[in-house]
């Protein structure tokens, strides 16, 4: 029986589609090493730092390793470029933004820390990047972008013959901590990866990477960890993690995700390795690559020392001079969030005499372990070392509070664990001890006297701090006046030491930690109101500060 010619064709294009098939399944099922690095937390780091990171010796590094992978690597950074060194933050991040674009990395997620800048600062940073900028959680909350994504929701990209798809997470609690995420939303943290799981997943993608700033330490009850997004989402090959800048020496494994981090500064990098098949991984292997001693990438530093130099004249300008150091850090120990520390009274004696230079009668000055980066040298201090030991740019403001309230903020204030940016500093007007074992308040007077319930106190601080983030919501919600103290934070620091002739950093028992006695029982006690004054209303704040 003789087949007709247009049948011969017709089988003919069924078999080649067929073979087709059959070679294209035979290549997704064979084995394939991809080869991914990953940073994380570099805060602003563009010039190395007693030998240790500098975005040029990294840029050595990956370059070295994309040649032996064969060219074709992931370069992943999980968020937390903002906030560091004062080259960076002069220029909002730019130079960090083009030496990541000369590296060639492949996405970014958002950190807490993206959010100290403006949304349209964020967005120019986002708009300079020649690769996505991963947001699956975070959307606009008001203008014409409304509800949509800040950056793009997922991205893939294939090595070999495999396709890998990435998706960012930025922890909720950024909501509260950054100064201007109020104008995004957050979405759960959870939900928002099971769905990107399911959908990825759903459109043939092989390996699932989650980029996502949440970090391995737990900060509340409602609070999601890497770990715990491991545990309640199936379905992720590989997680990048950042923000609780943890030093890792292996993996950790959660239900078959491995999960990994790059410490802090870009002191390190993380290099890995996964063998997969069948869309399985088969092997993986992973390490920290230290970024130490390593010779910086000739073009990459030839185009930041253009940055450097433009900005050296106001950089460099010398403010003062520290009789000795006032160090942030004792070891990987933040001194500013664990109790008194020479840095913190500095900082907060600065501030609430610089208030005081303006003509404001200030009780005392209260203000955040948390918005301090780095400590202050010994010797000559310039405007580069304080603006990156306060890189925020945060406004003094002058805040009103009864005395009740003000025992209540502190009864709060001892519920934060050390180690939390919350952990309070304040000026040398103030004496308190934090039981931070049972987390309660023993001790809280100004100028040597018990708080008076019903007298209005006059604060100095930091409009973070008045606008309620962190563990400050109660100051938002029972200030009685806020009005700007006309200066910021480092403007007050670099005034207050040039004004004195050396300053001398001192501890002198303002804070101090006990344990509680049961016999005790200070909240409960002072929290009784007495006879309390109608509130004057600022008026004298306001002619201090020429508003009336």
């Amino acid at each position: 029986m003789r087949i007709p010619t247009h049948k011969k064709k017709k089988i003919a294009g069924i078999f080649c589609v067929i073979l087709i098939f059959i070679a294209v399944y035979t290549e997704k099922n064979k084995e394939q090493t991809i080869v991914f690095v990953h940073t994380n937390d570099t805060h602003g780091s563009v010039i190395a730092m007693d030998g240790w990171g500098g975005l040029a010796e990294r840029a050595t590094l990956i370059d070295s390793i994309r040649r032996a992978a064969g060219g074709n690597i992931l370069l992943l950074d999980a968020g937390d470029w903002n906030t560091g060194q004062a080259i960076s933050n002069y220029f909002c991040a730019r130079p960090d933004i083009e030496a990541y674009n000369y590296m060639g990395y492949d996405a970014v997620c958002l950190g807490n820390h993206e959010f100290d800048i403006p949304q349209d600062s964020l967005r120019m940073q986002m708009e300079l990047m020649a690769f996505p900028v991963l947001t699956s959680n975070v959307f606009v909350a008001n203008g014409v972008r409304k509800g949509k994504a800040l950056g793009v929701l997922y991205s893939k990209k294939k090595i070999g013959n495999q396709i890998v798809g990435m998706f960012g997470i930025t922890t909720v609690s950024a909501r509260v901590t950054g100064q201007y995420a109020d104008e995004m939303i957050f979405e759960d943290e959870a939900e928002t990866a099971e769905l990107l799981v399911h959908s990825l997943r759903g459109a043939g993608v092989d390996v699932v990477v989650a980029l996502v700033h949440l970090g391995m330490n737990d900060e509340g009850d409602t609070y999601t960890t890497s770990m715990e997004l491991a545990k309640r989402v199936r379905g992720i090959d590989l997680i990048i993690d950042g923000h609780s800048h943890t030093f890792m020496k292996a993996p950790v494994v959660v239900n078959n995700t491995r999960i990994v981090s790059a410490y802090q500064n870009g002191h390190y990098i993380g290099v890995g390795k996964m063998v997969v098949k069948n869309k399985r991984l088969q092997e993986f292997d992973w390490e920290l690559v230290p970024v130490h001693g390593v010779e910086p990438d000739y073009e990459l530093s030839r185009t930041l020392k253009r940055w450097t130099e433009y900005a050296r004249r106001d950089l460099n300008q010398v403010v003062g001079k520290m009789a000795s150091c006032a160090p942030l850090f004792d070891g990987e120990r933040n001194l500013a969030r664990s109790g008194e520390s020479l840095l913190g009274n500095l900082v907060a004696d600065a501030v609430v005499w610089k208030a005081r230079d303006l003509g404001v009668v200030a009780d005392f000055a209260v203000i955040n372990g948390g918005s301090m980066r780095e400590g202050l040298p010994e010797g000559w201090v310039t405007v580069a070392d304080v603006i990156e030991t306060v890189p925020f740019g945060n406004e003094m403001r002058v805040v009103e509070m009864y005395g009740s309230d003000l025992l209540e903020t502190l009864c709060g204030l001892a519920q934060v664990m050390p180690g939390n940016g919350s952990f309070p500093q304040f000026s040398k007007e103030v004496g308190v001890v934090l039981d931070t074992l049972n987390r309660h308040l023993l001790k809280f007077t100004v100028r040597g006297q018990e708080v008076n319930l019903d007298k209005v106190y006059r604060i100095v601080t930091y409009d973070y701090i008045t606008e309620g983030r962190g563990r400050f919501k109660i100051v938002k919600e029972r200030k009685l006046f806020d009005s700007p103290a006309g200066f910021e934070v480092a403007e007050g620091v670099m005034d207050y030491i040039h004004d004195r002739e050396v300053v001398v950093p001192e501890l002198d028992g303002r804070l101090r930690i006990g344990l509680q006695n049961a016999t005790v029982d200070f909240e409960a006690k002072h929290l009784i109101l007495q006879n309390r004054k109608e509130y004057p209303g600022g008026l004298e704040v306001r002619r201090m500060l020429g508003e009336e």
